[in-house]
């Protein structure tokens, strides 16, 4: 094993604070030489923003380790569409910024004339207008969707959920009749480019995850070692639920004992 890649909401952080062992594996395995990356469908924030959360709870990280769904959104609209092309952004920052950094027309909502894309992320500024809009470029006007995540629920401190960016996309499905061509986990896009980055083999990486329908079907499809840590919203009872194929080759109370599986 070469290259260790940690989801980062539910498995490292909740909030702004490290899980139990978090900061401590991370740092051992950096010390025994390990590769790490960092991986999260949470498409509102920017690699900085995300490494310096990780930083600040005391886990060493810099914003090339860090790939979004965001990122990966961008990635993907460049090997299919042109520079300059015109794309409605249903979300925030992170999914803004990593279009306007790859050179794509990001428009205002004042600004009137089609896109050729709706890219939906999570979006805690969603709104019926918003809606609409992305309505029309669809059903009026042709737009593809494209949507980062499907995950309908996201893990903050204390425990608590709150809608993840999946509910954006599924809205703006059932009011167009479009279905989205998702980007983030479960898809396999996300670990291919984190792979292809560091030019690392699927025999020589592992996802470290605690949701079995993102982080653990990924790494399934994208043919990798899954760890399923039990320090998210699914627990052991929901692995009973799984089909064979989609069982997660290591199970974890915590972090402490992720060596043991490498």
């Amino acid at each position: 094993m070469k290259l260790i890649i940690f989801d980062i909401d539910g498995v490292l952080l909740r909030g702004f604070k490290a899980l139990p062992y978090a900061a401590d594996i991370v740092n051992d395995l950096r010390k025994e030489g390990y590769l790490i990356s960092f991986l999260t469908n949470n498409s509102t924030q920017t690699p900085e923003i995300y490494s310096e959360r990780l930083i600040n709870a005391g886990i060493q990280a810099s914003p090339d380790e860090v790939m979004s769904s965001a990122i990966a959104t961008a990635v993907y609209l460049k090997s299919i569409s042109q520079k300059g092309t015109r794309i409605l952004a249903v979300g925030e920052k992170g999914i803004i910024k990593a279009l306007t950094d790859a050179g794509f027309n990001v428009i205002d909502y004042s600004d009137n004339e089609p896109v050729e894309y709706v890219v939906v992320g999570m979006d805690r500024g969603f709104n019926y207008e918003k809606l609409a809009r992305a309505q029309k470029e669809i059903w009026q006007n042709g737009a593809k969707l494209i949507g980062t995540n499907y995950d309908t629920i996201f893990p903050i401190e204390g425990g608590d959920v709150r809608p993840g960016g999946g509910v954006m996309v599924v809205a703006i499905e059932a009011c167009t009749r479009q279905k989205a061509t998702i980007i983030g986990k479960p898809e396999p896009i996300t670990l291919e480019l984190i792979l292809d980055k560091y030019n690392i083999g699927r025999t020589e990486a592992m996802i470290v995850g605690d949701n079995l329908d993102t982080d653990i079907l990924a790494g399934k499809r994208a043919g990798i070692a899954t760890v399923f840590v039990l320090s998210g919203i699914h627990s052991e009872k929901d692995i009973s639920k799984l089909k064979p194929d989609s069982i997660p080759d290591f199970i974890l109370k915590d972090l402490s004992t992720l060596f043991d599986c490498i």
